[in-house]
This record gives structure tokens, C-alpha cells and sequence, in this order.
């Protein structure tokens, strides 16, 4: 059975992204680390790589999907109808880094949630941000970041 056009399209902004999340990683650590130390956050301790399978699979890959539905899919357009995309990207990024624990986790969340909405409202596309997300994450796990 053949690939609809938009199918094919959709996977390719999916792996398009990933492979951007991955290749953007340590830039956006740099910006993390640069807002961090200007808020006067001090750095944490060093974490080991995350070895455990699933916690591995939920964070390159459902996690991904789940919350890029609901912020980037639903909430963000929902929110951007009624009181403008800049107003709207601050907030759904903002909600989307409150369930992440710790001042660093979420400076860090609410930062690419800011970089995920923006992709999105420029773009459109939910599997482009869906692609950048995993990327992000699979690296940060492999690297030891929750």
C-alpha cells in the first residue's frame, strides 16, 4: 500500500526533526545554561546516563507524542485564536514545564517549549515538533538528563 503524499510528508518533518533535536542539543543546552546562570541558578550535581528501558522509551518517544499533542497541538492554537500567539506561546510553554521537577528542569522545559511553540506557530507542523522533541530527548537521556 503506497504513502499518501501527506503521509510521507508528515514522516519526514517527524525524522526532520529528530535528527534537528539531536544536531541542536548542545546549543540549546549552551542558551539553558546561559539563562540559568543569569537567574543566579547554581549547577546541579552530574547524573549517570539512564539505562532503564523504559524510561528510555517513554522519553524518546511517548513522551514526545503525548506532549506535543496537548501543548503544541491542542493547547497552543486553542489558546492563540483567542489572545494571540506571542501571549499564548508564553503560556502553553509555561504550562508545558510545570509538571518538570527542579528550577534547572524547568527553566530548561519552559525554554524549548518556547522553541517547540515557536517551530510550531511558524510551521504548522505537529510532527516536526513531535521529531524535535524525541531529539532533544533521546540525546539528554543518553547524556544523563532527566
Amino acid at each position: 500500500m503506497a504513502w499518501a503524499v501527506r503521509d510521507r510528508l508528515r514522516a519526514a518533518h517527524v525524522a526532520m526533526g529528530w535528527v534537528g533535536g539531536v544536531v541542536a542539543y548542545p546549543a540549546v543546552v549552551g542558551v539553558v545554561v546561559f539563562a540559568g546562570y543569569v537567574l543566579g541558578l547554581t549547577p546541579g550535581p552530574a547524573r549517570p546516563p539512564v539505562s532503564e528501558p523504559l524510561l528510555l522509551a517513554w522519553g524518546a518517544a511517548l513522551a514526545p507524542l503525548l506532549e506535543e499533542g496537548l501543548y503544541r497541538g491542542w493547547l497552543l492554537p486553542a489558546l492563540a485564536a483567542r489572545v494571540g500567539g506571542l501571549p499564548a506561546l508564553a503560556f502553553s510553554s509555561a504550562c508545558f514545564a510545570l509538571p518538570h521537577a527542579g528550577a534547572w528542569e524547568l527553566l530548561a522545559t519552559f525554554l524549548v517549549g518556547l522553541g517547540l511553540g515557536a517551530v510550531f506557530l511558524a510551521t504548522r507542523s505537529l510532527g516536526l515538533c513531535v521529531g524535535l522533541h524525541a531529539g532533544l530527548n533521546a540525546v539528554a537521556l543518553l547524556r544523563g538528563v532527566p
